[in-house]
């Protein structure tokens, strides 16, 4: 077969089989993600650049832990060899309203600043530019949680076996109750209620200094409650209903977070002072599911009394500090003190701690 044969051949197949440029729909254009959230351009938004830390573009980071949502969790060390914790979000995965939440939520959180919040450093992106990070002082000792089933935690670190003494100093222990409440105080001056604290939510630095970890704040994060009871079943086994106030699981309406928050907040000094898990004889029984299910039934059941809500004993307190804390657990949230008579009921233990703590 010649040359041209071949030729003629392809072109009748190519206008057999070829569409009809006259029935072809034109392809619909590309849609690109808005000016704003191009992560190439992210460093010169007003609100990032005074911000943006550009080292961290060339530093390598290492995953903290692996998982497959768009947002991870990295370290990194910065020039001057400061470790720093990266909290991403793959902007080539997530869809616009995620990016500007995220990005939005970060710069509000930003402008907190306190000496018990977990401060944020900076901006910037990473992995090849396509990952945009908030940078956040690294707490070494990670969680409160982790620390408190640690019996040497509040004992030096070069002799933690010198005693048999387990229990918690009293001095190291009120310090950390009054590290948080006056992180609070600050949060609730600005009209912030916290809503998810938890031993778990609360990070340690090296020196034992307790901050708040300021990522909970941003809107974009679960929270560890609803107001409307019917939603906690899916979270029951992670144990953190013991936090939560009785209004939350009785109320579909809750308008008083701040009270809810101190309700909180004194589960959390019980279990700084005991080194004990809340209700612990209660999961010990039950398991972590079953136990949960059980606490949410009894605060959610109007009729339970304050002995049968009582996380720990009172007997953990001073006999002068007793009834106030008795009363951030009260069920009704009226009758809860505010964050700044906790801050003063606190100073004193700190200034002369002589009430020995439970072990």
């Amino acid at each position: 077969m010649s040359a041209t044969s071949v030729r003629s051949f392809l072109d009748g197949l190519m206008k057999r089989y070829a569409p009809d440029p006259a029935n072809m729909q034109s392809s619909p254009p590309v849609k690109k993600a808005p000016a704003d959230l191009d992560v190439r351009t992210l460093a010169s938004r007003p609100d990032l650049a005074p911000h943006w830390l550009a080292q961290l573009q060339k530093t390598r980071v290492t995953p903290l832990k692996s998982g497959v949502r768009p947002t991870a969790s990295k370290v990194a060390i910065l020039d001057d060899d400061l470790k720093v914790f990266l909290k991403c979000m793959d902007f080539t995965q997530a869809r616009s309203h995620a990016k500007r939440e995220f990005i939005d939520e970060s710069v509000r959180i930003q402008a907190l600043k306190h000496p018990h919040l977990v401060q944020v450093l900076g901006y910037s992106v990473v992995a090849y530019s396509t990952t945009f990070c908030v940078v956040l002082e690294f707490m070494e000792l990670g969680t409160l949680r982790s620390c408190l089933r640690n019996p040497s935690f509040f004992h030096s670190q070069t002799a933690p076996s010198a005693s048999n003494n387990t229990s918690p100093s009293p001095a190291s222990a009120y310090q950390m109750c009054l590290d948080l409440a006056m992180g609070l105080r600050y949060l609730h001056s600005h009209r912030l209620p916290h809503g998810a604290i938890s031993s778990s939510n609360v990070l340690v630095h090296a020196n034992r200094q307790c901050k708040w970890n300021i990522q909970q704040l941003m809107q974009c994060q679960p929270r560890h409650y609803s107001s409307r009871r019917g939603h906690e079943g899916d979270r029951f086994g992670i144990c953190d209903v013991v936090y939560v106030a009785p209004e939350l699981l009785r109320c579909s309406t809750v308008e008083d977070l701040f009270a809810a928050d101190i309700y909180a907040l004194a589960v959390l000094f019980g279990e700084i002072l005991t080194q004990k898990a809340p209700f612990a004889d209660i999961y010990d029984a039950l398991g972590p599911v079953g136990a949960d299910v059980h606490i949410a039934t009894i605060k959610a059941d109007p009729t339970s009394t304050p002995e049968v809500l009582a996380p720990f004993a009172t007997t953990i307190w001073p006999t002068e500090n007793a009834l106030i804390m008795a009363k951030c657990l009260d069920p009704t949230p009226a009758n809860r003190p505010t964050i700044d008579a906790v801050v003063v009921a606190l100073t004193p233990l700190v200034e002369k701690p002589t009430h020995v703590l439970e072990s």
